[in-house]
């Protein structure tokens, strides 16, 4: 039996893990004036979901287990898409889950496009990781949580 997923599961489930703590880190009065780890979290959490779109399973060292039962030694996820830039990996995904994610992120009427959201947001990862370099950009925390939630939203559509 061939498995067929329109999602890979572990890289959802890992960019879910990263949005949810993006989310405590947003909500703790502790972190009220440390946004670091939140947009770290959260750009992670953005480039996973947008991984998961054009990821596989791959199923690695078959062995016959029991009569008619393939075990398998690692089941791993894997990405055609490297890198963090948002932008790029958007740029990238399949047309149908471009357009699910801009019909989405555009009846929220945010006040931007998802495509520029990208744009704006592209590099955080990278740039966060390190603020204290002096190299990150300004974030507008409410549209980060408002896509991490329409990529969760998009996601859970096609697992």
């Amino acid at each position: 039996m061939k498995v067929v997923r329109q999602v890979e599961p572990k890289i959802y489930y890992q960019a879910e893990a990263f949005h949810i703590a993006a989310d405590v880190l947003h909500e703790s009065e502790l972190m009220k004036y440390r946004g670091a780890p939140f947009i770290v979290n959260a750009s992670f959490a953005l480039e996973l979901y947008l991984k998961c779109f054009d990821g596989k399973t791959v199923f690695k060292k078959p062995s016959v287990y029991c009569e008619g039962v393939v075990q398998y030694e690692r089941v791993i996820g894997n990405v055609s898409q490297q890198g963090h830039n948002l932008q790029n990996l958007f740029g990238g995904l399949p047309c149908e889950y471009k357009e699910k994610i801009v019909s989405k992120f555009d009846a929220l009427e945010m006040g931007l496009s998802a495509e520029s959201f990208f744009e704006t947001n592209s590099k955080h990862f990278v740039s966060w990781r390190y603020g204290f370099e002096g190299n990150n950009g300004s974030y507008v925390a409410s549209e980060v949580l408002a896509m991490l939630s329409v990529l969760q939203s998009v996601g859970q559509e096609y697992l």
